[in-house]
């Protein structure tokens, strides 16, 4: 195996943090268009997340409040607090620092961002696979976990990236990364379990 190709490094990116933050505060945003606006009034805001409901009405960050709703009049829009004329991320850090706990308990982590983080998940990764050895991973495990950038139902590769991917997991030097996506998929489901409650 070539050095540096021991280490399983997952990157987690809260999906829509702001937003999700907004909502669990406000249960009544959840499935309605909404955006989060800060700073200033003019235009009403600087849009910085948008919700999944208003993207499909074309609203998108960067937008100002009353460009997103010219095209969607139903939006709700969610403020981020101010504290002596400055944005007060009190909130988001808070949230954050819920789920940098819960992601503490299963690896080791590096903040990148409020609302990203690096697991070292190499530790559990190999003990996983020393108990696993000579036996498959189940298939019950992969319900609603998907790998970024490859397709989340069964459908046509016209190009092919699919057969190459597993092609090039499949050689020798990349066993162990194959392996340790099985276990990212593990490890995915204890996640969504654990964090399941701070959405509650």
């Amino acid at each position: 195996m070539s050095r540096g190709r021991e280490r399983v490094v997952a990157l987690v990116d809260m999906d829509c943090f702001f937003m999700q933050v907004e909502q669990r505060l406000d249960p009544q945003l959840r499935g309605r268009p909404c955006a989060v606006v800060q700073y200033t009034e003019w235009q009403g805001g600087g849009i910085i997340a948008v919700s999944y409901e208003a993207r499909a009405f074309g609203v998108s960050r960067g937008m100002w409040a009353s460009e997103a709703r010219a095209l969607c009049p139903e939006l709700a829009l969610a403020r981020v607090p101010q504290a002596r004329g400055k944005a007060d991320l009190t909130r988001y850090r808070e949230a954050s620092a819920e789920v940098m706990q819960v992601l503490s308990r299963f690896a080791a982590i590096e903040r990148a961002s409020i609302d990203e983080a690096y697991l070292d998940l190499t530790g559990s990764a190999r003990h996983r696979l020393r108990d696993l050895r000579g036996r498959p991973l189940p298939a019950a495990l992969l319900p609603s976990t998907f790998v970024q950038g490859l397709p989340g139902e069964p459908g046509p590769d016209p190009g092919g990236k699919g057969v190459s991917w597993v092609a090039f997991c499949l050689s020798g030097e990349s066993v162990f990364t194959l392996l340790a996506m099985g276990i990212w998929v593990m490890f995915s489901q204890l996640l969504r379990a654990a964090t399941g409650a701070l959405g509650a």
